[in-house]
């Protein structure tokens, strides 16, 4: 079965279309913009129109009209309302209740996807997360390399007494190496008594001291 097509409703202008939109904002009570008016209305009257008819009847002190950046917004002048019902003040009452709770829900909802969006930040990308789990697999493989190797008996492990003698080996060595490097020291101190900048020559000779190696 074909869809009904659907009619537009046919725009009004003139007396028609300020009558219309002069009683829709006494109806009201609120604050319009001329694309607010037009929507409201159903496109009975064109944006176009309802911004003309507007600022006609602000200029001729029917309505009061204000500028907000590019937009300007119209409201019913108060003193053409009449005094209000209680009936119409305790709507009003509960109008502006919804709106205050309306209110609140916005504001938790802003504070909730506010905390969404810093926690999505400060998260790490897409591409980061990818890079890290790259290097977390290579240190994984690199790992169980040295897992094998060492279950497997491949690797040889140091003995006591293999230990000692390294052990032993080494403060041979060090010891040799301390009385050289005193004698060398004295044997400096001696050649430099009498130079009046022994730095210099130091830094010519392109010596270094071994004090970063801590060897004592």
């Amino acid at each position: 079965m074909a869809k009904a097509k659907e009619v537009k409703p046919k725009s009004v202008k003139g007396e028609e279309a300020e009558k219309l939109i002069h009683d829709y904002l006494r109806r009201t009570n609120r604050p319009f913009s001329a694309t607010d008016i037009s929507a409201n209305l159903k496109n009975a009257v064109t944006k176009q129109v309802a911004q003309k008819i507007l600022e006609q009847l602000r200029d001729n002190g029917q309505i009061h009209g204000k500028s907000y950046g590019k937009q300007s917004v119209y409201v019913s002048l108060q003193d053409c309302l009449g005094e209000a019902s209680s009936d119409q003040l305790m709507d009003l009452d509960r109008q502006i209740q919804i709106l205050k709770e309306d209110l609140e829900g916005v504001k938790a909802d802003y504070k909730m996807k506010s905390t969404e969006f810093q926690i999505l930040n400060n998260s790490p990308s897409p591409a980061e997360i990818h890079k890290k789990i790259l290097t977390l697999d290579k240190d994984i493989e690199e790992t169980s390399t040295k897992l094998e190797c060492l279950q497997s008996g491949s690797i040889k492990n140091v003995t006591e007494e293999e230990m000692k003698d390294t052990l032993s080996n080494h403060d041979f060595v060090k010891k040799g190496y301390l009385e050289r490097r005193k004698m060398f020291f004295n044997l400096w101190n001696l050649i430099t008594d009498c130079l009046e900048n022994p730095k210099e020559l130091w830094e010519k000779l392109g010596f270094e001291k071994d004090e970063i190696t801590e060897v004592k």
